[in-house]
């Protein structure tokens, strides 16, 4: 083997590269041994043995060596490999190779290539690093995680809480159009694998509060009209508020007249009025009956 203008053999090597690692001299000395020319990335690669190793390997394995000057990672370059001996065509993978990605990026570009997974539909220059493994997760299970990719700073947390919602069978579509407080999407992810949910989403906006929210949920499971306590102002804020809901959604449960209640321009002290005067006239109409009785 030529290093520089030196020839270099398994009699010399460990003079000629006594300052190099003792790892670094072990991949020289096998490719001494197999004639491997990696001479030129010795250098490169002096602080790196596993991914001179990889370099190494991959001129062993016949690997075209046009990957070794655009593939900077060791474990990447072994899961090409990897490809290349299943014999996987890699080469439509050199076009993402150019984008100047994350390792990390590279890392599941060539899994999800490697598990059959269509790259067509993501834009990797705007998948955030941090969201990968999110990413893999969804795509494991066979969710179209592309759907994501739109250019949204969508959290983890956002993510799953959206993957939860398909898993229960529902459309998240509304979800991707920007984001969502994330207190409502735990609750809703949470509501979706309800009988109930179909119901409750067509009186939801992002704009809700997570008290509302909660507050509608529970008249859906009791039967009452939500579009009476779900009235939104022309700039989107909900009109009743959660105690609000609560207290109208009493009256209903105990089937006293509660349409007195519905004034959102009523105060929380004014309602508990109303409310103390409804339990006071059921209250005497059931100790009238029981005196008949």
């Amino acid at each position: 083997m030529l290093f520089g203008r030196k020839k270099v053999n398994i009699n010399n090597y460990l003079e000629v590269f006594k300052e190099y690692s003792k790892d670094v001299k072990e991949v020289i000395r096998s490719a001494i041994l197999d004639d491997t020319p990696i001479a030129p990335y010795i250098d490169r690669y002096k602080n790196d043995p596993y991914m001179l190793w990889q370099v190494k390997m991959s001129l062993d394995e016949g690997l075209d060596e046009g990957w070794l000057d655009i593939v900077g990672s060791g474990s990447v370059l072994f899961s090409l490999r990897e490809l290349y001996g299943r014999g996987i065509n890699i080469e439509p993978l050199k076009n993402y190779f150019s984008k100047g990605l994350s390792s990390n990026h590279y890392k599941y570009i060539v899994k999800w290539y490697g598990e059959g997974h269509s790259l067509s539909k993501y834009n990797f220059d705007i998948l955030q690093d941090e969201l990968l493994d999110t990413y893999d997760y969804g795509i494991s299970l066979g969710y179209p995680m592309y759907i994501f990719n739109n250019g949204v700073n969508f959290s983890r947390k956002y993510i799953l809480c959206c993957l939860k919602i398909l898993s229960n069978g529902k459309t998240i579509n509304r979800f991707l159009d920007g984001t969502w407080n994330i207190e409502n999407l735990e609750l809703l992810s949470k509501y979706s694998k309800s009988k109930y949910y179909d119901k409750l989403v067509c009186y939801v906006t992002k704009d809700i509060t997570p008290a509302v929210l909660e507050e509608l949920y529970s008249c859906a499971k009791v039967g009452m009209p939500l579009n009476e306590v779900s009235i939104i102002d022309g700039e989107g804020v909900y009109l009743y508020s959660g105690v609000h809901i609560s207290l109208i959604r009493e009256a209903f449960l105990n089937n006293w007249d509660y349409s007195i209640l519905l004034n959102p321009d009523l105060s929380i002290n004014k309602i508990n009025s109303i409310l103390e005067e409804l339990r006071y006239t059921s209250k005497k109409k059931v100790s009238g009956r029981l005196r008949k009785n």
